[in-house]
């Protein structure tokens, strides 16, 4: 009976330890499979945290986009202003100077009252009548001189005198006196 008690002891134990080592493999395996689920759960969280930085960096990119393009738009909005400013100044000027022209032309008439009779006709030749330069009697030479280019030479001559001599017709500039050409180059 005794040795029975043992022999059944002695079973029991044995029974015991495989279901110990049944019991450890299941741990083991179970650990593993824990293990394996944590790695999963931490890749799906760093994907997770991946995904979360590129959708913020998106929705910051968006907002500097919207801004971008609201910024645009207002400069936009001032770039048609001002053109519509510069075509309503350019109206103005052109306005101004065709009524500038006007009036030039209707100086250019009351010149054409004022100018010499003797100088009346350019296309005729000097020392005709009504036509070409007047010319005066040059002691100095002898000869003869024009009137206009010896009080030319005489205001060019004075100190601090600014003066141009200009076409009498189109009214460009021949000549200018060194005050001008310091004045306007």
């Amino acid at each position: 009976a005794e040795s029975e008690v043992l022999d059944r002891m002695k079973a029991l134990e044995e029974e015991r330890n495989v279901f110990r080592n049944e019991l450890e493999c299941q741990n083991v395996d179970w650990q593993a499979k824990l293990e394996s689920e944590q790695q999963q759960v931490a890749i799906l969280q760093a994907t997770l945290e991946e995904e979360r930085a590129i959708a913020q960096k998106d929705q910051r990119l968006k907002a500097q986009v919207e801004a971008s393009l609201r910024e645009t738009q207002q400069l936009l909005q001032h770039a048609r202003q001002a053109q519509k400013e510069a075509e309503e100044r350019a109206d103005r000027e052109m306005a101004a100077a065709k009524e500038a022209i006007a009036n030039a032309s209707a100086g250019s008439r009351i010149l054409q009252l004022l100018r010499c009779p003797a100088r009346a006709d350019p296309s005729k030749p000097p020392g005709a009548a009504g036509g070409g330069d007047i010319f005066v009697k040059n002691s100095a030479s002898g000869g003869r001189g024009s009137a206009q280019a010896m009080i030319w030479q005489v205001v060019n001559n004075m100190s601090n005198v600014t003066a141009l001599l200009c076409n009498s017709e189109t009214l460009k500039v021949l000549e200018a006196s060194e005050k001008a050409i310091s004045l306007w180059g």
